[in-house]
């Protein structure tokens, strides 16, 4: 017998073509969804090169006790001086419990807990004044944040975490020189970012896997600002996004949602207020947009397109250079410090340079970068100290192109014949001097090598 189409699955069919929703409506909510979602795809990204060294599970910590090189594994424009570990959280079941050892004396380290948005919520650390011992790590879906009072004997630490799943990219300084989640989550399957619908290939372009990613993931782990939850759920449904799948609304184009989200974001990064400019077309961005966003979906897109699990200013300032630098043959770069960047005690700087990549550069000095660790000196020879206001230089050039001998110590080798860098400094607890704009940041100039 054939069924009568009653209005009720008239209504169904609608629904399913997106016609209920205006279209203008459908393509402003797929460009939030990109907007919002994005930086779940940069937790797969992490995930993705170890998936594919070893089997990789939720919970377990992965040190990696040497600081990194080229080609290293899950960490996005890696620290060189650095050593990481990576912990892929998932509270889906159980609450986990962390053992943070004793750590040497006035070497930096931080344990931050991070959505897989990228934001750094609880950073445990150094600079925070934070004690050895087991921390107990709890899904909270109505607060978060550090205790260490009234808590269960035994314990250094609970931490209140408002989402399911998580990161820990932990960092240690190297010397070169008890609540439980809703069980219908289902526990952290880090092999769905091997899966081709959630990677770029024949089955998904780049952008619908971002999307994809994003609606299987989102349910999960709703904002930490739980007045947002409403109307961001509300979004994610105009864009397609229901049961774990992404489906994209008829009528909607996703190349044009992804044009106008970041026409949107690079113009909120843009506002006053949201980054500082510190000199020499270098700027700083201001606290609440980077590291941990709140409701700031806009910068939290544009720092997990170029700087996914960048910390909180309380732990590192990261001034950011306008531009890629272009290095011709024969030509080189050269960096010129006003003085010493001032760091407080338990702190470290350091210039790092990157690849088109976004890889630490090989080179057989195996020297990636530069800071108050290396032996950098004046140009009298004498030790650069940060209390010595005088100028310095550091001179990025090819590997192959020696410089004298006064500048080995300065030299920073980058890929010969030519290349495209891109540089990050780091300040680890800062003096407030190098943030309130006082401190003058380097000039950088192109200049004919500087041979032997």
């Amino acid at each position: 017998m054939r069924l009568p189409l009653t209005s009720g699955v008239l209504g169904l069919i609608s629904l399913s073509l997106g016609a209920t929703i205006p279209s203008h409506e459908s393509q402003n909510a797929l460009a939030f969804a990109y907007t919002y979602g994005y930086g779940l795809y940069a937790y797969g990204n992490v995930a993705k090169p170890i998936l594919s060294e070893i089997p990789l599970k939720p919970n377990i910590n992965l040190p990696d006790p040497e600081p990194n090189e080229p080609g290293g594994l899950g960490v996005v424009r890696p620290n060189a001086d650095t050593m990481y570990s990576i912990l892929f959280i998932d509270l889906s079941s159980d609450d986990i419990l962390v053992n943070i050892p004793e750590m040497p004396q006035d070497r930096y380290w931080v344990f931050p807990i991070c959505t897989p948005y990228g934001d750094s919520l609880i950073n445990i650390g150094n600079l925070g004044v934070s004690k050895p011992g087991e921390y107990l790590i709890q899904y909270n879906p109505d607060t978060y944040g550090l205790e260490t009072e009234n808590i269960p004997d035994g314990f250094a630490g609970v931490i209140k975490y408002p989402m399911v799943y998580g990161l820990v990219n932990s960092r240690i300084l190297t010397d070169r020189s008890t609540g439980a989640a809703d069980r219908s989550t289902p526990p952290l399957d880090l092999a769905m970012f091997t899966k081709p619908e959630y990677n770029d290939g024949n089955i998904s372009t780049y952008y619908e896997a971002v999307m994809r990613v994003a609606a299987a993931l989102a349910p999960y782990n709703p904002p930490y600002i739980v007045s947002d939850r409403e109307w961001v759920a509300a979004e994610l449904r105009k864009a397609g996004f229901n049961n774990g799948s992404f489906t994209q609304p008829r009528g909607s184009n996703l190349t044009a949602a992804v044009e106008l989200a970041n026409k949107t974001s690079l113009a909120f990064m843009d506002k006053p207020g949201v980054h500082q400019d510190v000199g020499n077309d270098w700027f700083i961005v201001s606290e609440g947009y980077i590291g941990k966003f709140d409701s700031h979906y806009e910068a939290r897109y544009q720092i997990a397109s170029t700087a996914y699990l960048a910390l909180d200013p309380s732990e590192s300032v990261y001034p950011f250079h306008e531009r890629d630098l272009v290095v011709e043959e024969g030509t080189s770069i050269l960096f010129t410090f006003p003085e010493p960047p001032r760091i407080k005690d338990g702190g470290f700087w350091s210039l790092t340079v990157y690849g088109p990549d976004q890889d630490l550069v090989p080179n057989d000095m195996e020297k990636y970068m530069v800071g108050d660790r290396s032996n950098l000196t004046f140009p009298d020879g004498t030790p650069v100290e940060q209390r010595d206001h005088r100028e310095f230089q550091v001179l990025l050039q090819a590997s192959d192109i020696e410089p004298p001998a006064n500048w080995t110590a300065n030299w920073l080798p980058i890929t010969p014949g030519g290349t495209t860098i891109s540089v990050t400094l780091r300040w680890y607890r800062a003096e407030e001097y190098m943030v309130n704009g006082s401190y003058i940041h380097p000039q950088i100039s192109t200049i004919d090598a500087i041979r032997s």
